[in-house]
């Protein structure tokens, strides 16, 4: 597929060539504008909407409320990792705000913001006006990208500190390493790998490009300068890793749940080969996981954004920006060597920071196609994005304009609190507990703080765990058991047979239940009759 390399130019008006006079130089402002708006309005909608902290984020705030910022520096409760400086921050906020869920969301909130306004200067300083606009409406209405601006993680600041790097870095391939811009990146991101920890691979992307082209160009000095740079960065992360990363290593927890996500090197079986691909398409896949949203796109998207990547980075080598793909691709290579190095698990969640590179690729794909003199490719384009944004968006609009169903623990609990009665047994395990534990010590839940509760080592959600537990508490007349799932589960079925264990075990007096959270009260007694009371 061949791409015109000159008509980005021609209606951007940037690599060197003046704008063309008339309202068409406008255009992309004005199509910017209520790209932006709905990407601000998701964000906002987000963080406003309402919605508890469901168990991840129950754990991190427990360990940040309860925790001095020096103790903080060890190693987290509850199989929790998180950049110091992160968690530094949401300290401070908590001691600005109080330990509310609004002051332990507000930098993601903050951070997700600041990447729509990075991508789109570094898609403008690179790639062009409609690609920072394409940029942008994709950074906007993906829906892993706004979901993360209302959650209490990481995941939003990875992409904003990706980002900025980025963008400092593209700024000293074009213009030169300064003795002044290498000082600024030397010290920012010496910080960042504090803030984020996939930085590090950005990081030594923008290094190595930033080296190697300097080499090439036999500029000498430019390529010590930015091996200085480097150096400050790796020194950075060295200490980084010696007090803090090591540890993640010796978790075993952690090390067992993302198992799936390492790439096998040398692959010994099928099944280590066919992870590659998965983890391949896994990076785009990621783009769409949305845990509010009943419709998983991720499955759907995942290998269409895959090619538009492609379709991407050929556009820029057409174009001549052979240094500008080095620097967006190298990231993703030192990403995967750290993965087959067993240092880093590259799926989901912890692929996110990903999108700081490979979205500018996509927008600039996109945006060549739109701009290209031949019919059939910018008919391509049109396609791609409307592939790209049509159910994105059509998700994102319902998400604005209907209440979703929430996960909603704190209205649960309430509903506990105010029908406990002194004697009442409540069952927690150790996932229903983390999201108890809060809101009763930090969530200002009425009551609750009155409630004593039952902790057990077992998991509630399944069976013949659940089964042992009505058993120990069989003859209690009042006996509530707190799931961190919802009783029916519109998404597991199979967690069905639980009603049916508390159902055979006794008589229900009550429930309560939300998206991912759910309490039962059950008479055990031996008066338990057949008879069954509708919940609420």
């Amino acid at each position: 597929m061949m791409v015109s390399t000159d008509l980005p130019r021609r209606l951007d008006g940037e690599s060197g060539e003046p704008a063309r006079a008339g309202s068409a130089s406008w255009w992309p402002t004005i199509v910017l504008v209520p790209v932006a708006a709905l990407a601000l309005a998701l964000r906002l909608r987000m963080m406003l909407v309402g919605r508890s902290l469901w168990l991840d984020e129950s754990a991190l705030a427990l360990n940040i409320c309860g925790r001095s910022f020096r103790e903080l520096l060890g190693p987290l409760d509850f199989d929790q990792a998180a950049p110091i400086g992160f968690l530094f921050l949401e300290k401070a906020a908590t001691l600005a705000f109080g330990p509310t869920e609004f002051a332990l969301r507000l930098f993601p909130f903050l951070a997700s913001l600041a990447s729509l306004v990075l991508i789109y200067r570094l898609c403008l300083a690179n790639v062009g006006r409609w690609s920072a606009v394409v940029a942008v409406a994709l950074a906007g209405v993906l829906p892993a990208l706004f979901y993360y601006s209302g959650e209490l993680k990481q995941y939003s600041s990875d992409v904003a500190s990706g980002l900025l790097v980025l963008v400092l870095a593209s700024k000293a391939l074009r213009d030169g390493m300064t003795t002044g811009r290498a000082v600024v990146m030397a010290a920012v991101g010496a910080a960042l790998v504090w803030l984020s920890h996939p930085s590090v691979f950005v990081l030594a992307g923008a290094g190595s490009t930033l080296i190697v082209k300097a080499l090439f160009e036999k500029r000498y000095r430019a390529a010590c300068v930015a091996a200085a740079v480097s150096a400050c960065w790796l020194a950075s992360f060295a200490v980084e890793y010696e007090l803090f990363l090591k540890g993640l290593q010796a978790n075993a927890n952690l090390a067992d749940y993302w198992e799936s996500a390492f790439l096998k090197f040398p692959p010994t079986s099928p099944k280590d080969l066919r992870v590659y691909p998965a983890v391949g398409f896994g990076l785009f896949e990621a783009l769409f996981h949305n845990a509010q949203a009943d419709v998983d796109l991720s499955m759907r998207m995942g290998v269409f954004m895959a090619a538009a990547w492609m379709i991407g980075v050929a556009t820029l080598y057409r174009q001549g920006r052979r240094d500008f793909i080095g620097l967006l691709v190298a990231p993703l290579a030192f990403a995967v060597l750290a993965s087959m190095l067993h240092k880093y698990p590259l799926k989901s969640r912890l692929a996110l920071f990903t999108a700081a590179s490979t979205l500018p690729v996509i927008a600039a794909g996109i945006a060549g196609l739109l701009a290209a003199r031949d019919a059939t490719q910018r008919a391509i384009g049109g396609i791609l994005l409307t592939c790209a944004l049509l159910l994105p968006t059509m998700q994102a609009g319902q998400f604005l304009v209907e209440r979703p169903r929430l996960h909603d623990a704190r209205s649960v609990l309430a509903q506990v609190a105010r029908d406990w009665k002194p004697g009442d047994v409540v069952v927690i395990d150790p996932y229903s507990a983390l999201p108890f534990r809060y809101y009763q010590q930090y969530g200002k839940v009425e009551g609750l703080e009155r409630v004593q509760a039952s902790p057990t080592k077992l998991s509630l959600n399944e069976p013949e765990e659940l089964a042992v537990e009505v058993a120990r508490h069989k003859g209690r007349p009042r006996v509530w058991f707190l799931l961190d799932t919802a009783l029916p589960d519109p998404i597991n079925f199979s967690r069905a047979a639980l009603k049916v264990v508390l159902d055979q075990g006794g008589e229900r007096i009550e429930s309560a239940s939300c998206r991912r959270y759910s309490a039962h009260l059950y008479r055990l007694d031996e008066g338990a009759g057949s008879k069954r009371v509708a919940g609420n």
